[in-house]
């Protein structure tokens, strides 16, 4: 059901610029030996009893779309005019999810791909430097400025670059310097004393090298509070991994990308594609697909509001042939008061080049749960969303939906306090117009074993769309 939206102003600057997003690629591997048992009493509650049997699912001729209005007795109405998208329905693999490791290794394995020659060096997030490396690494990037044209596009980038760390130099303070061990990459700070026997920590790391020839930074940010060694309530994790090319990077807006033509842009759409495809393919995805690409607004500053130049790309994953929910600014409550986000990738790309990338990788597969999961037929599911529209209008009589997609998907979602599962839905998706671009969000999300609602929460994040590090 659509509930009421929560919202999460993260500090683009900072980097902890993310709730617990994560992707779900090639990467997953299920192991350990098939639990056979019906698993829908784990993930969900309360299994109907009017479950399909096995062959009506199989032989159920799902429409090709769906025409039905769903009135208030006021004003309000659920409009459904709605293509349904069924690829991959069936009987079909559900999983047990665990959390991926977040450590050295997963951060080089991706330096190792992304910088040229697999050659990088281990620069510390410029808050936990001494100020002879702050010195250093402020000389490196005056270099390069000098190098660089005034009119180029990374020039005022790198002149940021040099700003931030001076401000840091400004506000030195001996107490902010963390010692890496040898050898060490990714580190972990905390802030104890933060009141209310709560603990918040950040995990960082930094390295910089070359891509294609030029200078790239790839940095790692997981920040979270503990409250006497246990996470905290309502708090949501931050992992994400994110690359950028500063020598090609540009200052975007942070309005919402415009593809409905008032913006000229002078990127060649398919062109830009194919650049952020061969990125993709260089950090090891080979299965990814393009959920949203959405043009770059102008920068504020260039003077020039009558076009635009590049895209906000954005991948999703998916498995045995069937997408994983790209709800991406959604998070999940399966029950058990935990929150997940969904998986994808963000690759910026302008006329110069792809400049900047975000991984979102927060779980792996690690067991089957059931291999050929029971599914409810459709005349179920719609049976059972056609009530929850009812509800609506009762709650709701003076507010109308249009649901335009219906689409079966993997969706990951948390069950039994911190525990993970993917497993099959039918999403209702609603329309909405923002910024004069269409989009669609999740308006309706049912378990596709048993029909129980999973119920999501809106989690807003400038990033979203135009990345923090182009700020």
């Amino acid at each position: 059901m659509i509930k009421r939206n929560f919202k999460k102003q993260y500090t683009l600057k900072s980097m902890a610029f993310i709730l617990a997003l994560f992707m779900v690629t090639g990467l997953f591997t299920a192991c350990g030996k098939a639990d056979r048992e019906d698993t829908t009493g784990n993930l969900s509650g309360n299994v109907t009893t009017d479950s399909a049997t096995e062959d009506s699912t199989a032989q159920e001729e799902i429409p090709e779309s769906l025409s039905y209005t769903v009135e208030s007795g006021d004003i309000g109405a659920v409009k459904v005019e709605a293509e349904v998208c069924s690829e991959g329905y069936g009987q079909v693999p559900t999983y047990k999810l665990k959390k991926r490791d977040k450590n050295d290794e997963w951060v080089k394995s991706y330096a190792e791909r992304l910088f040229d020659n697999g050659e990088y060096i281990n620069v510390k997030p410029y808050d936990f430097c001494s100020r002879k490396e702050l010195e250093s690494e402020k000389q490196f990037w005056e270099n390069r400025l000098v190098a660089l044209d005034e009119g180029s596009r990374g020039y005022e980038r790198v002149k940021s670059e040099i700003s931030d760390i001076e401000y840091v130099m400004e506000h030195f303070s001996e107490n902010n310097y963390v010692e890496y061990p040898e050898g060490k990459l990714v580190l972990k700070k905390s802030n104890e004393g933060s009141g209310d026997n709560l603990t918040s920590y950040n995990e960082r790391a930094q390295l910089k090298g070359e891509v294609d020839g030029s200078v790239w930074l790839l940095n790692y940010d997981y920040g979270a509070e503990e409250r006497e060694g246990k996470l905290a309530d309502r708090t949501i994790r931050v992992p994400v991994l994110y690359g950028t090319c500063v020598e090609k990077a540009d200052y975007i807006s942070g309005v919402y990308g415009m593809d409905s033509g008032i913006y000229e842009n002078i990127c060649d759409r398919e062109k830009a594609e194919s650049k952020a495809l061969k990125l993709l393919d260089r950090l090891g995805f080979d299965n990814m697909e393009c959920i949203k690409m959405t043009g770059l607004h102008p920068n504020y500053g260039s003077g020039n509001a009558d076009y635009l130049d590049g895209y906000c790309i954005i991948y999703g994953p998916s498995l045995n042939g069937i997408k994983i929910f790209s709800g991406i600014s959604v998070g999940i409550n399966a029950g058990g008061g935990n929150i997940t986000v969904q998986p994808y990738i963000i690759v910026l790309v302008n006329s110069e080049g792809v400049f900047g990338f975000c991984i979102m990788e927060d779980y792996v597969l690690e067991d089957v749960l059931s291999e050929n999961s029971q599914m409810l037929s459709f005349s179920q599911i719609d049976g059972i969303a056609h009530g929850e529209f009812q509800k609506m209008m009762k709650e709701d009589p003076y507010t109308s939906y249009n649901m335009t997609k219906v689409k079966f998907e993997y969706l990951c979602v948390s069950y039994d306090g911190f525990s993970y599962a993917m497993l099959p839905v039918w999403t209702y998706y609603t329309e909405r117009i923002e910024h004069g671009d269409t989009k669609l969000l999740p308006g309706l999300i049912i378990n596709g074993l048993d029909g129980e609602i999973i119920h999501n929460e809106y989690i807003y994040c400038n990033w979203e769309y135009y990345f923090t590090m182009t700020h």
